[in-house]
């Protein structure tokens, strides 16, 4: 980075996985709490001087922050980013009268450990958007964590990635909760953990590939009777969200013709066929 190093405002997961992961690349760098940093004279000479400050705080409280880092004298020659998936840099909005480059920084991964993960860093996609010093120093500090790819993105494309970001990962999750509960309800009772393998491959499939390619099951095999059976033992709100997964799947796989026709027939309940 440079020799002002990077001062983190937010000591979360993610705040204190970045400066586990920075310290062993010679890159000076520092977490502040996020709600106590205006009171502490030695975090406001630390922030002062830093060349890049980056806010892992919650979204609602970015700009909250901003304006406090505003009001301490935060400002010209400086870059902060934040590291929301959804604002973009007009949350930093009261930073941009002092003269500091504004953006938005996020790794597409996510952070459990309470004490820092920085290996996660490491391979990660990060996803850039602001002005253009801002997303130069964010690319800087992504090279340097060894993330991949670096994508830039217009701030109005920003609620879209972050609900494909919340499709791909939180979603999952539901997922793998819905299928054990499935099994919860049968005489194969309670068996944690019985689809992670399943699951496991099949994001492996993915890795290899494209969605269409890791695709299988009753659906792309035009398995009509299979899908009836499925339906017939789901509850209503589970049935719905099958067919709309199913009919999703039948548009991913591209099939065509009448073994097509006849799956989303079935799939719709004979509406529409």
């Amino acid at each position: 980075m440079n020799g002002q190093g990077v001062v983190i405002v937010g000591r979360g997961r993610l705040g204190l996985s970045l400066v586990r992961a920075l310290e062993p690349l010679g890159v000076a760098a520092s977490a502040l709490p996020g709600r106590t940093f205006t009171t502490d004279p030695d975090a406001l000479v630390t922030l002062r001087g830093a060349g890049t400050i980056l806010l892992t705080v919650r979204d609602a409280a970015v700009t909250t922050v901003a304006a406090e880092l505003a009001a301490a004298g935060v400002g010209g020659g400086q870059v902060v980013l934040h590291t929301s998936g959804l604002l973009t840099r007009e949350a930093l909005i009261p930073l941009r009268a002092c003269g500091a480059s504004l953006g938005s920084w996020h790794p597409l991964m996510t952070f459990r450990d309470p004490t820092g993960s920085p290996d996660l860093l490491a391979g990660a996609p990060a996803i850039l958007e602001g002005d253009p010093a801002a997303i130069a120093r964010g690319r800087l500090l992504a090279t340097r964590l060894g993330m991949a790819p670096i994508v830039e993105i217009a701030g109005e494309e920003k609620p879209r990635y972050h609900a494909a970001a919340v499709i791909a990962s939180n979603y999952l999750v539901v997922l793998a909760g819905l299928a054990e509960a499935l099994t919860r309800e049968s005489a194969l009772g309670d068996h944690p953990g019985l689809f992670t393998p399943l699951m496991a491959r099949t994001l492996e499939h993915l890795a290899a590939g494209t969605p269409a390619a890791a695709l299988t099951g009753p659906v792309v095999r035009g398995d009509v009777g299979t899908v009836a059976a499925h339906l017939a033992v789901l509850d209503e709100a589970t049935a719905d969200l099958y067919r709309r997964l199913g009919l999703e799947a039948l548009r991913l796989s591209g099939a065509e013709g009448e073994a097509a026709l006849a799956m989303r027939s079935a799939l719709r309940g004979d509406e529409g066929g």
